[in-house]
């Protein structure tokens, strides 16, 4: 019988970066239509409708300041915002 150690910041860092990974289509998604509904409208309109489609991935997300006015403002300058992931520390 093989023996083998449990690491539990192996795992937790694998499930972590499988949840990460799963969630980036469903962002990417909500990236795109606000996009496609509000690219190129005034800031003022494309950031709550970010923050309303935003809350919809999960159970009532928040998209966190300053990355909400941020994205908000590339949308509403015409540029499609890309989802990426930053490696796990």
């Amino acid at each position: 019988m093989a023996n083998f150690k449990l690491d539990k910041a192996g795992l937790n860092r694998a499930v972590n970066e499988g949840m990460r990974k799963s969630i980036i289509p469903a962002v990417q998604e909500a990236l795109d239509e606000v996009y496609a509904s509000h690219g190129g409208r005034p800031l003022d309109e494309v950031k709550p409708a970010l923050a309303e489609r935003w809350a919809t991935i999960g159970d009532d997300w928040q998209l966190p300041e300053p990355q909400l006015t941020a994205w908000a403002e590339e949308i509403a300058n015409g540029t499609r915002v890309v989802a990426r992931l930053k490696p796990l520390k």
